[in-house]
């Protein structure tokens, strides 16, 4: 597998775990209440907190990042223009996606901003390859 490859993997367990955070703050999952909310169907949700509206918001914005980033790493694998500057744009990506969640779950403004702009710019320097 290529270097690029491995980074988009990367990403989607990452896109997984911000879900899984998301879930797990939303529900409460560490009470007892929040366990049976966890396994039930969640029909009456116990109201957001300032983290869990944090967490969701955090793991909507991944998924959407993720998807542009998927399109255009696997583009340029198949495309096979898998460049220096290719595998350094996915790594910049995954870095700076690594370091938005925690930004965003502790409200480090503008922090998050800066970290997910680092992150469309990695996106776009992959666009720019494939052009």
């Amino acid at each position: 597998m290529t270097t690029t490859l491995q980074i988009v993997a990367y990403a989607a367990i990452l896109t997984w775990v911000s879900f899984m955070m998301g879930s797990t703050f939303r529900n409460r999952l560490w009470t007892p209440d929040g366990m049976k909310a966890g396994i039930g169907s969640r029909d009456k949700p116990a109201p957001a907190t300032q983290m869990s509206g944090r967490a969701d918001r955090a793991a909507t914005n991944t998924l959407e990042s993720f998807v542009t980033f998927a399109a255009l790493a696997i583009t340029a694998h198949v495309a096979g223009l898998e460049s220096e500057q290719v595998v350094l744009a996915a790594k910049i990506y995954l870095v700076a996606r690594l370091a938005y969640l925690p930004a965003y779950y502790f409200g480090l403004n503008p922090w998050r901003t800066i970290i997910w702009f680092v992150s469309v710019c990695a996106q776009g320097m992959i666009l720019a390859a494939i052009l």
